[in-house]
């Protein structure tokens, strides 16, 4: 079977997480390499919620939030014909990532340390740079964590500011040894049917929660985030921990129905299901 984006089902299978069969063959539209212009600058995180509709407006925005020592660093960055300039940048980059490594090792050891070592990666983030280098190298985050668990929360634009209040106080209340960087994206919405972002005339904003420690500590961080912010009716991101289950992911997701229906049709049989779909969806 062959769908191209004039097919209803292509919505389906744009994001099915396995459930609609085997993809074989993808065409993608690319466009040529390009340069990258970025940005970084530190804030409290009460500027970055005061001051949200400005700050995150731009091609590409990010918060780093450390939730411990109320800090934030906002990444913008655009395309640019600039020149590459991206030396200096790249050492500052590369020793604040260095001091995370050894931060999350630390304070994996020992939680208590977590508020006052992440202040210090917060410190070398918070030194403004700006880097002008080829998309991928900017795009690309080098750095990376042993194994871990992550979580997503996605909410539109105009519940941000309440949302990351909210998350504040759960770590702040329950004691979470958060020694990691909390990233909170800004995404354009898409028309994928079972897309974190679907609604085209949306903005979106995407919360990663990551956390290095044992599994009971991670697993009790994101079930007490996800509790405390069921209000938004934010939606999950499928390759991150999740709970939720049928009732929730229907709510979630508008065109939850017709994504059913598709995979119905497509694999009748639940040739494509496992346990952990079949728990999550219902199916």
């Amino acid at each position: 079977m062959t769908v191209d984006n004039s097919d209803e089902r292509f919505r389906a299978l744009q994001v099915s997480i396995g459930m609609c069969g085997v993809i074989t063959e993808v065409t993608l539209k690319v466009e040529p390499e390009y340069r990258l212009s970025e940005l970084r600058s530190g804030h409290t995180l009460d500027e970055c919620i005061n001051e949200l509709d400005t700050l995150s407006k731009g091609e590409r925005v990010k918060y780093w939030v450390d939730f411990h020592n109320n800090a934030c660093n906002v990444f913008n960055t655009s395309k640019t014909t600039e020149e590459p300039k991206d030396f200096i940048c790249s050492i500052v980059s590369y020793v604040t990532y260095y001091i995370l490594a050894i931060v999350t090792r630390i304070t994996y050891l020992v939680p208590t340390l977590s508020g006052p070592m992440m202040n210090l990666v917060s410190l070398a983030l918070s030194i403004p740079t700006h880097r002008v280098t080829k998309s991928y190298e900017i795009l690309n985050d080098f750095f990376r964590l042993p194994i871990h668990q992550e979580s997503e929360v996605v909410v539109e634009l105009k519940d941000t500011a309440e949302l990351i209040k909210t998350i504040r106080d759960v770590v702040i209340n329950g004691h979470f040894p958060v020694n990691y960087i909390t990233e909170v994206r800004f995404v354009k919405g898409d028309d994928a049917w079972l897309s974190p972002h679907y609604g085209n005339d949306k903005i979106f904003c995407a919360v990663t929660l990551t956390i290095y420690a044992p599994k009971k500590t991670s697993s009790a961080y994101f079930d007490a985030v996800y509790k405390a912010t069921r209000k938004f009716n934010g939606r999950v991101h499928w390759g991150k921990y999740f709970t939720s289950g049928p009732t929730e992911i229907r709510a979630m997701f508008p065109r939850f129905d017709d994504f059913a229906a598709v995979r119905l049709k497509l694999d009748p049989n639940g040739v494509f299901m496992n346990d952990a779909l079949k728990k999550a969806f219902g199916f």
